[in-house]
């Protein structure tokens, strides 16, 4: 929200419905996917449709991961005012159906998080952390300012390090296939 909220404030970007200008607003218990299950989010999407985008037609939708951007799309090809076009919706996880949408044009991204490379990560911290070494992660940021909310435990804070997420669109969807991140069968279907 803190790149988003100058947008909005100056009006470049609307936002449909409520919307939080900060991690700790209230504001985020009403956008909230209740157990980001698929129905949860197409019936939200069909209430703001229904509701507060009513009169408007959406060029984006973010949604949280690939899950719900599939529901969102569902919901969104069911109306007439998107028969022609589709908003850009985005996701993450790289879900192998997101990525199929991707290459098919519905859905516009998703966020890759490369698990080998998270894996290796967290292997070398814990081993760094058992010999007593110092925590030298190649790579990767040690959280600060508002991602230092990323350690907290309730309890305290944890040290966090954090490894770049990949963007990916139609034009690198062979990144995540060329980390390894699918079957072999999907990965021929997503570079055909």
């Amino acid at each position: 929200m803190d790149v988003l909220l100058p947008h909005i404030e100056r009006g470049a970007l609307i936002v449909v419905g409520p919307f939080p200008k900060h991690y700790t607003d209230n504001t985020f218990q009403e956008i909230t996917t209740e157990g980001w299950t698929a129905l949860a989010a197409k019936t939200r999407m069909e209430e703001l449709l229904n509701t507060s985008a009513r009169n408007i037609v959406l060029d984006a939708v973010l949604a949280p991961n690939d899950t719900l951007a599939r529901a969102v799309i569902e919901v969104l090809m069911a109306d007439e005012r998107y028969q022609d076009r589709l908003p850009v919706v985005t996701g993450q996880d790289a879900e192998f159906n997101s990525m199929m949408s991707i290459k098919n044009g519905n859905q516009y991204s998703t966020v890759f998080k490369d698990t080998a490379k998270l894996a290796k990560a967290a292997i070398m911290l814990a081993d760094q952390i058992i010999k007593g070494e110092t925590i030298d992660i190649p790579e990767s940021i040690i959280a600060s300012g508002d991602l230092l909310e990323i350690g907290n435990t309730g309890a305290g804070y944890v040290i966090a390090f954090l490894l770049d997420p990949i963007l990916i669109t139609k034009d690198n969807i062979d990144i995540p296939v060329n980390a390894g991140f699918y079957t072999d069968d999907e990965a021929i279907q997503l570079m055909r």
